[in-house]
C-alpha cells in the first residue's frame, strides 16, 4: 500500500514538474544564449539635401539621415554616396550633423567619377563630394564629430570647409582620415584621443590636402 503510495506521489510531481519545466526552459535558454552580432550595413546618400524624415532608403537619403541609421545600427557600418548629377555635389546641412557613435566609413570616393590620389609628391584625386558648414548659424559646431564609441571609423575623400568650428572633430580611438581636402577657411582636423598617423601616409590616396584661398 506504502509503495502504492509513493508511486502515485512521484507520478503527481513528476505532472507537476515536467510542464513546469518545459515553461521556464525558453527562458532559460534566453540567459544563456550569446546575442548575435549586427550585420553590418551600407547606408548610400543619394541626395544632397539635409531633409530627415529618420529613413534613409533607395528613394531619398541625406547624409544626416545615413549617419542617423549607422548609429542605429550596431555594427560596423558603410555611408556611400550616388547623388545623380556630374561635377561637384555640396552638401550644406542648416544644423549640425549627428554626432557619430558607431563604427562607420564615410566614403566619398564611391561617388560615381570619384577617385583618389596615386602620385606620391603631386595629387590627381577628384573628389566629387563637398560637405560645406557655411549655412549652419551656431558658431563653433563641428563637421563631423566621432564620439567614443566610434573607434575603427574612417572618412575618406571628402571636400570639407566652411565650419565655424572643426571640420573633423575626433575623440575616439582609431579614427582613420583619408584622401581629405581642405579650403584653408578654419575647418581643421581636431583631435582629441585618435590615434597618431603619420605625417605624410606612404599610401598617396591617403594624402590629406589643405588649399590656400586664391
Amino acid at each position: 500500500m506504502k509503495k502504492s503510495i509513493r508511486g502515485l506521489v512521484r507520478w503527481m510531481l513528476l505532472m507537476i514538474l515536467v510542464p513546469a519545466f518545459w515553461v521556464c526552459l525558453p527562458a532559460a535558454r534566453r540567459m544563456v544564449e550569446v546575442p548575435a552580432l549586427a550585420a553590418p550595413m551600407t547606408f548610400v546618400v543619394n541626395a544632397n539635401d539635409d531633409s530627415d524624415d529618420g529613413v534613409c532608403n533607395a528613394a531619398h537619403c541625406s547624409l544626416r539621415e545615413a549617419i542617423k541609421a549607422a548609429n542605429a545600427n550596431s555594427g560596423a557600418d558603410t555611408i556611400n554616396f550616388n547623388i545623380p548629377g556630374a561635377g561637384v555635389h555640396r552638401i550644406s546641412p542648416v544644423a549640425t550633423l549627428p554626432a557619430i557613435t558607431d563604427e562607420v566609413t564615410i566614403n566619398g570616393y564611391s561617388q560615381p567619377g570619384s577617385s583618389p590620389n596615386t602620385l606620391p609628391l603631386s595629387d590627381n584625386a577628384v573628389l566629387l563630394v563637398e560637405l560645406n558648414g557655411a549655412a549652419i548659424p551656431n558658431c563653433c559646431q563641428p563637421g563631423l564629430k566621432f564620439e567614443d564609441d566610434s573607434s575603427g571609423s574612417a572618412v575618406k575623400g571628402l571636400v570639407i570647409n566652411g565650419f565655424k568650428g572643426s571640420a573633423i572633430h575626433v575623440s575616439s580611438e582609431e579614427v582613420v582620415i583619408e584622401g581629405y581636402y581642405r579650403l584653408e577657411n578654419g575647418s581643421r582636423i581636431e583631435i582629441d584621443r585618435a590615434t597618431p598617423k603619420p605625417a605624410v601616409p606612404a599610401v598617396p590616396s591617403a594624402q590629406n590636402v589643405t588649399l590656400e584661398p586664391g
